[in-house]
């Protein structure tokens, strides 16, 4: 059973196509008037039901390898637009959604996302470099523009352009600690490695989990613990 402070609410905003969905869950123990970290997450839902994220989160904070935390599991609204490097996605999180989130004192922000819930949150990051505090990116889904994929990948060429953009830039203004997580065995492996030599080239302190496994919630599951506690401890 769930301990802990469990809730589920909306979000909304005139810049979505619909109401957000959000579960929200804080550490047993703790008031809403103590400063925590806030683990912020793309595909909440998923994350939550298909790997076990509150338990793991619970087990992680009984054994001291994260500090008690607070928890907001975004459902996607538009996952198919809000997630493939969206301007409009960066800003509703930045000016909407971080302010709405702040209904308790919160220590640090951590964002983590999967696959295009990886470059959504990566994308966020580089448009408002104050909104997160640390990043965990799984399986990040980072097309470039010299190689060619399925349309239906980047129908808007949204992500190729960021993508390209970050890995031409020299530097950027805020570090802030990032966890990779990806397979050896995925189509995105390769992608993935660049985006870390990239970032590690602009100083960025880049902790690269590889494992063997698909690109898959078995796998996300299963990397997630390291990386949750790179990010939180």
């Amino acid at each position: 059973m769930t301990q802990g402070e469990y809730f589920r609410t909306v979000f909304h905003s005139s810049k979505l196509e619909g109401p957000m969905v959000v579960e929200g869950w804080q550490s047993p123990r703790i008031n809403w008037h103590t400063a925590v970290p806030m683990l912020v997450v793309n595909d909440g839902g998923d994350y939550v039901t298909r790997t076990g994220l509150i338990g793991l989160l619970e087990s992680l904070v009984r054994s001291g390898d994260i500090p008690p935390l607070r928890l907001a599991a975004l459902h996607p609204v538009d996952r198919g637009t809000d997630y493939r490097a969206s301007d409009n996605y960066a800003d509703v999180v930045a000016h909407e959604l971080r302010q709405w989130l702040a209904f308790a004192p919160t220590s640090k922000y951590v964002a983590l996302g999967t696959s295009f819930g990886a470059v959504a949150w990566l994308h966020a990051h580089r448009r408002h470099s104050w909104v997160f505090d640390g990043l965990i990116l799984q399986s990040g889904s980072y097309f470039k523009s010299d190689e060619d994929y399925p349309d239906h990948y980047d129908p808007d060429y949204t992500i190729r352009p960021f993508v390209d953009g970050v890995h031409g830039a020299k530097g950027f203004e805020r570090l802030v600690p990032i966890q990779v997580t990806c397979s050896v065995d995925e189509g995105n492996f390769g992608l993935n490695e660049l985006m870390v030599d990239s970032l590690r080239r602009q100083k960025y302190q880049v902790a690269f989990h590889k494992t063997n496994g698909g690109h898959d919630w078995p796998f996300w599951q299963a990397a997630l613990a390291p990386a949750l506690i790179g990010s939180l401890q």
